[in-house]
């Protein structure tokens, strides 16, 4: 998964939030200046920044999970999902940076081990997990000193 793209897709639902945020915000301070104070127009405005909060909220979860997604390697289907609900729900940039994010085979699934220790480490590990054998543990651990 490519954290440079999942970056850039946060960036825009960033930029999204802020700006539905600051709508909302403007929204609500002309509307109660311009003294329209009729329960019809009010209960629908009541009702218009509940579900623009709520759009604010599911773009603040979407960063939320994005972040996660950087760490946790098993979230690309998540991030594919997410990120083709915001291309639907009208966030392009963000969508197609999502859905590029998690097509990308720039990492490995697995972390690569590159030096010597972290792979007696990791070989360690899998045998005190039960893993491997004693057996296969000495025979990896042979080839693992002998390339050296």
């Amino acid at each position: 998964m490519n954290k440079t793209y999942l970056t850039v897709s946060q960036v825009m639902l960033g930029i999204a939030a802020g700006v539905i945020g600051l709508y909302v915000f403007l929204f609500g301070i002309i509307l109660s200046v311009g003294s329209i104070y009729n329960g019809f127009v009010m209960g629908n405005f009541v009702v218009v920044m509940f579900i623009i909060a709520l759009i604010v909220g599911l773009h603040i979860l979407v960063m939320v999970r994005f972040q996660k997604a950087k760490t946790d390697y098993s979230m690309k289907q998540e991030v594919l999902i997410w990120s083709i609900l915001l291309l639907i729900s009208g966030n392009i940039i963000a969508g197609i940076f999502g859905i590029l994010a998690s097509n990308d085979k720039q990492e490995a699934d697995s972390p690569v081990i590159n030096s010597v220790e972290d792979k007696l480490k990791h070989l360690d590990q899998l045998y005190d997990k039960g893993l491997i054998t004693l057996e296969e543990y000495q025979i990896r651990r042979k080839k693992i000193i002998e390339s050296i």
